[in-house]
């Protein structure tokens, strides 16, 4: 198939990656080059693709002068997008992905004679709910999710999202079905919405040593909740920065278990199937996405906030065996699983139009 992918427009599509929407953008479009799909990416300058349509020819700037935030930016992004899509049908495409996270995609893309598919990442920004608004008296698209939470909640905007899971590279996260369990680990950007407070106000009730690890020190959330407790606690809380994958594997390797704390809606939750390709446990509040990766087998699901219940969830997950972890991990979290998904989708899309040939 003849495929075009539209990427963000802030971050290209490489490693290491800026955000997990840019990981699964990647890691769909080279699972679809290995399977020879010819695919053209329409991201930024420096991704690593094969056939790459820079964002920054279409909006006329280069990288450098694209160093820019807020409204500039948004402004250049819709120049881009505009652009292309004045020349998307032309390229004739069996099919297109959209993966921007930008309003204009979704409206234009409504306008195209090629099959269009938004897959939809987070929940709606006030432009998101403009744009589906626009188009749903008369949709020409087809919408993903990357949860059954995150399609349910779409629902109120549009028919019901098919729900295509987020997928990781397996291979890339080192098994150990044995460890010393001396500690806990949380992991992530450190903000309200994540909530590693509450993680360490756990290990502390349970008296277990916590590893704490992502970007974010120095801000206000981290200053005034977390650095207390680094100060008064120094033998069980323990901050250790941004880390690579590989030194996160090597801590989940030997964590007890990953405390995944959020208390918004995580869409997906990417951390947890990266503590699941490390056969680490995971305790969670039963919200979001969550309920629906983990099973009694592999983690632990708790009411939201609920300190107490995650300390003693702390011990009770030692008879949590790490090789149902990885397991589940191979069988529901794979990149392959994710391609088979949207492979199948694109064949469906595309085929009332090879009819009409």
């Amino acid at each position: 198939m003849k495929i075009g992918i539209i990427a963000h427009f802030r971050f290209p599509l490489r490693e290491p990656y800026a955000g997990g929407l840019e990981m699964i953008t990647h890691h769909l479009v080279k699972e679809l080059e290995k399977e020879g799909h010819d695919i053209t990416v329409f991201a930024r300058e420096g991704s690593d693709c094969q056939n790459l349509r820079s964002l920054e020819s279409y909006a006329g700037f280069s990288p450098e002068q694209l160093q820019i935030e807020g409204d500039l930016q948004e402004r250049l992004a819709e120049v881009a997008y505009a652009r292309i899509f004045r020349e998307i049908d032309n390229l004739k495409f069996d099919l297109v992905h959209n993966h921007s996270l930008h309003h204009l995609p979704i409206i234009l893309g409504n306008e195209l004679q090629t099959p269009f598919i938004t897959s939809l990442h987070t929940p709606a920004f006030p432009e998101i709910k403009l744009a589906l608004h626009c188009v749903r008296a008369n949709l020409n698209q087809q919408f993903t999710a990357v949860s059954e939470n995150l399609s349910n909640y779409y629902s109120a905007y549009i028919p019901k999202p098919k729900v295509v899971y987020n997928g990781i590279d397996i291979g890339k996260w080192q098994f150990s079905p044995v460890n010393s369990g001396k500690y806990c680990i949380w992991y992530g950007r450190f903000c309200k919405e994540k909530a590693p407070h509450l993680a360490i106000e756990a290990a502390i009730l349970a008296q277990l040593p916590i590893v704490l690890a992502g970007p974010g020190e120095g801000n206000e959330y981290f200053e005034e909740m977390i650095r207390p407790h680094l100060e008064k606690y120094p033998e069980i809380v323990h901050f250790i920065g941004h880390v690579d994958q590989q030194e996160l594997n090597i801590l989940l390797n030997d964590a007890r278990a990953f405390l995944f704390t959020s208390v918004w809606e995580e869409p997906y939750g990417l951390a947890i199937a990266e503590s699941l390709a490390a056969g680490t446990p995971v305790i969670s509040w039963d919200k979001g996405a969550a309920p629906e990766i983990l099973t009694e087998e592999c983690g632990i699901l708790l009411p939201e906030a609920d300190v107490s219940s995650m300390a003693k969830a702390l011990h009770a997950c030692t008879e949590i065996s790490r090789v149902a972890c990885r397991e589940r991990a191979l069988n529901f979290c794979g990149n392959s699983q994710m391609v088979r998904a949207f492979t199948s989708l694109y064949e469906r899309s595309i085929q009332p139009k090879k009819e009409l040939c």
